[in-house]
Parts: C-alpha cells; sequence; structure tokens
C-alpha cells in the first residue's frame, strides 16, 4: 500500500520468491501487485510462472501462475493452458478454466485483484482466450442472476464475467485486427448461438472505426468562420483528404463545368 517504495522492494521480493519455489500462497497476489508496479521484467514474471507451474500440485494454484504466464507471455502461454486443461477430466478442466480465468482478468474472490502486465491484450490473444474459455466455461451453463435480490457471487460467476471481458476488450480495440478476429469468430464460435450476434459485433466495430474523429470547440469555431479546417491528427488529414477526393469526384461526374473527357 506504499507503491513509492516498490521499485524497491520488487528485486528483493523477486529473488525471494526464485530462491523458494512454492512458498508463496496466501500473499502471493500482493507479492506479485508489488512486482509489477515496481516495474518487473515480464520475462522474469512469465519464466518464474513456470517454475512454480513446473513444481505445484494444486490446480488452482496452478491456474493462477498460468494467468500470470499467460499475462506476461501469450505467445507461448496460451497454448500451455490449452494443453493443460485439455489434459484434465472434465469437471476438473472446466473448475481449472473457471480459476485462470478469474485470475487473468480480476475477480471478487481474494487473491483474484491484481494488476497485469496486459501483453495478452491484443486481438489475436484475446480472441484464442475466448474460444478457449468457452469450451470450458459455456455459456448454457451460466448462472442467471437477472431475477435480482441479494447474492454472494462464487468463482462460478467471476469466471464467465471474465470470459465476456475478455469479448469487451477485443470489441474495444480500434482497427481492422480487432473486426479480422470478431469475423472469424463468426464462423468459429464454440456456441453457434453467438454467430449471428458475432456479426453484429463486428459491423459495430467497422462502424466505429468508420467514425470521423471528434473536432475541438477551436476547430469547430474556425470552419464556421472560413468554411475549412486545419488537421490536427493523421486521422483528420485522412478523413479530410477523404472528403476532398468525394467532393473532386461529384464535381467531375456531375458538375455543368466537369471538364471529365480531359479527365478521362
Amino acid at each position: 500500500h506504499v507503491p513509492w517504495l516498490h521499485e524497491t522492494m520488487a528485486p528483493v521480493i523477486l529473488e525471494w520468491v526464485e530462491a523458494n519455489p512454492t512458498r508463496i500462497t496466501i500473499n502471493r497476489h500482493h507479492c506479485l501487485h508489488i512486482l509489477i508496479s515496481g516495474g518487473t521484467d515480464p520475462a522474469r514474471l512469465a519464466a518464474l510462472a513456470s517454475r512454480e507451474i513446473a513444481q505445484a500440485n494444486d490446480p488452482d494454484s496452478i491456474s493462477w501462475w498460468y494467468a500470470l504466464r499467460v499475462d506476461c507471455d501469450p505467445d507461448n502461454g496460451i497454448p500451455e493452458v490449452e494443453q493443460w486443461v485439455s489434459s484434465l477430466d472434465a469437471d476438473l478442466a472446466t473448475h481449472a478454466a473457471q480459476m485462470f480465468a478469474a485470475a487473468l482478468m480480476g475477480g471478487r474472490h481474494a487473491g483474484m485483484e491484481r494488476p497485469c502486465v496486459g501483453h495478452f491484450r491484443t486481438a489475436e490473444h484475446l480472441k484464442s482466450l475466448y474460444v478457449l474459455m468457452h469450451n470450458y466455461i459455456r455459456a448454457k451453463e451460466d448462472n442467471n442472476r437477472a431475477s435480482g435480490g441479494v447474492y454472494t457471487p462464487e468463482l462460478r460467476d467471476d469466471a464467465q464475467d471474465a470470459r465476456n471481458g475478455l469479448f469487451n476488450l477485443l470489441s474495444q480495440i480500434p482497427g481492422k485486427k480487432s473486426y479480422t478476429a470478431i469475423k472469424k469468430l463468426v464462423c468459429e464460435h464454440p456456441d453457434p448461438d453467438y454467430r449471428s450476434w458475432m456479426n453484429k459485433q463486428a459491423y459495430k466495430r467497422a462502424e466505429e472505426d468508420g467514425d470521423i474523429e471528434p473536432w475541438k470547440a477551436e476547430q469547430v469555431g474556425a470552419f464556421n468562420r472560413g468554411q475549412l479546417i486545419t488537421p490536427t491528427t493523421h486521422r483528420q488529414l485522412f478523413d479530410l483528404t477523404v472528403h476532398r477526393l468525394l467532393d473532386l469526384k461529384n464535381w467531375l461526374e456531375r458538375g455543368n463545368d466537369s471538364p471529365w473527357q480531359t479527365w478521362q
């Protein structure tokens, strides 16, 4: 709770944890908070997670460490998680996936809330994780809390929130990569009932990417005075160029004084 000391404390904690594998359990989320806040190299955290996974026997601890590994090194971590979960029997695989999802995204259970490195937050990684979690945290088995009333959140609630949170992160990333990833889910989603909804989400992503970047108040005033805008970002320059080309196209094709024969 004293973040200005984390940079000094992190190397000491990391050295102790590396020298004492499987020794941190209850306080591991506090240790990780300090390590990440203190600027520890993600590669060392990923290596630490691998060592802990190799020596741990408790599936819950293994899930937690896999979450750290995926957070720091998703290229290697995601295939490892997929292979590990697929080797478990059905009930244990479901529980392990729930623990992993809640630890990766943060949950309401003790030890679940933590800062993250965030290397998995790319379109392709989020898509892979979302599909993987849907295979083991099935939407048809979700807890339905729509009836209201007081309830105590369970691991299942955290897990399904985390699974849905993966897609929310994906859908918020602007650009073609996230659009392409969502379009792939139209065909690849494990639950066919979701596929038409994915198509709508892909269209929504494309629609948002096509929106013109908002103007500042000063730009609105300048446009009102001179009917011209001076671009202040690359996006505004691009939008202005496109509009100029459309104006030129419209004049050539429909203008009374269009020199269209010369342009041809």
